[in-house]
């Protein structure tokens, strides 16, 4: 049985609640049963959630085109085209989470640093190889 007070499981037959030592008296002869705790309803917008998990999914391949970047430098197309890829799905992903007033993911922001850091080293890459073939011809 139940201390209607506290509702501790209790052995029948006792006079006092071993929990909260209120006095149980003639009541523990009677079944009490426990009291139903209201669980808490969490009314969360779908739209929300959903908006949420695409920006997560952005936030990731923003994270791997700013990371392939690197390896695409070795055809000068190829870095450019990830490294853009990454920072355009890094900044929309951020976007997001400022909407709902989340801080930015960091995952993005990689993508979006990586993705920058591959870009500038294809102009130096680019500007080094116009330098060197302009001072052999």
């Amino acid at each position: 049985m139940h201390c209607p007070y506290c509702a501790e499981q209790i052995e029948d037959g006792c006079q006092k609640c071993p929990l909260c030592e209120e006095s149980l008296g003639e009541q523990n002869s009677e079944p009490v049963p426990p009291p139903v705790i209201p669980t808490p309803v969490f009314e969360e917008d779908s739209q929300e959630i959903v908006d949420l998990a695409n920006a997560n999914s952005k936030a990731n391949l923003a994270l791997i085109f700013g990371l392939l970047s690197f390896p695409g430098l070795l055809c000068c197309l190829f870095g450019p085209i990830l490294g853009g890829v990454g920072i355009f799905m890094g900044m929309t992903s951020n976007q997001i989470f400022r909407r709902y007033k989340l801080p930015p993911n960091g995952k993005a922001t990689a993508g979006v640093i990586f993705g920058i850091v591959a870009i500038l080293l294809t102009i130096v890459w680019t500007l080094f190889k116009i330098m060197v073939h302009s001072d052999l011809g």
